[in-house]
């Protein structure tokens, strides 16, 4: 999906300047807007607590065939824990 929408963006706003991030699970504003974040929701929290990371599923078999999305979001939550 990512592919198509590049490419109406780029059909219909030729002369926007813009700038395409093709993955961004250690981008160092991505990490940084999440631990912004966190720390605001954690702040006022006085006992002993513990941060759930969630996401989606993808069938293994799309893994096993390469896709990153599991690698990527392990890379933001190693990321993200070691900011905080």
């Amino acid at each position: 999906t990512t592919a198509s929408s590049v490419s109406e963006f780029e059909k219909y706003n030729a002369s926007i300047p813009y700038e395409i991030i093709d993955s961004y699970p250690e981008s160092e504003g991505f990490i940084d807007a999440m631990v912004d974040l966190i720390r605001k929701e954690i702040l006022d929290i006085k006992e002993p607590y513990r941060i759930l990371f969630t996401a989606h599923g993808i069938p293994l078999k799309t893994i096993q065939s390469g896709d990153p999305y599991q690698k990527h979001v392990e890379a933001t939550v190693a990321k993200v824990i070691s900011k905080l």
